[in-house]
């Protein structure tokens, strides 16, 4: 899976949700130079994950993947985001093929592709489950 971010991102701010067997294996983010950062246990919230890298490392695009099966539910960029996934911040995520007959699927989180009407300002406020709740901006 990979990430595109159209500004770089300080590491620090950066929390990943991720489901996988902890008991059996590692998962981390490889930037762009090739650096591997290990993803670790999040003093907060239970589940969230942070990239474990030096004071101020920051970049602008990064793979995900490791050693076992995992499951990103959610990508935050800096800790002021409220939502799991980084609406109109310029993410994209790409999945890669993982066997025969797998396409790969891009996901943009812009909120102006789920504006019913053209012009339409929105502002998610919950996107947790399977689907998005929003409100419709002034």
């Amino acid at each position: 899976m990979k990430v595109a971010l159209n500004r770089p991102v300080a590491l620090d701010g950066m929390a990943l949700r991720v489901e996988w067997p902890r008991d059996r294996g590692r998962i981390g983010i490889t930037a762009a130079d090739g650096a591997w950062y290990p993803l670790v246990d999040s003093d907060g919230e239970p589940g969230l994950l942070r990239p474990k890298a030096p004071p101020g490392a920051s970049l602008s695009g990064f793979s995900l993947g490791g050693n076992v099966p995992f499951r990103l539910a959610g990508l935050t960029l800096d800790r002021d985001q409220r939502t799991r996934w980084p609406w109109d911040r310029g993410a994209v995520l790409r999945t890669l093929p993982a066997g025969k007959g797998v396409e790969t699927r891009e996901v943009r989180f812009e909120t102006a592709a789920m504006s019913p009407l053209p012009g339409m300002r929105l502002e998610v406020l919950d996107d947790r489950g399977s689907s998005v709740l929003y409100r419709v901006k002034p």
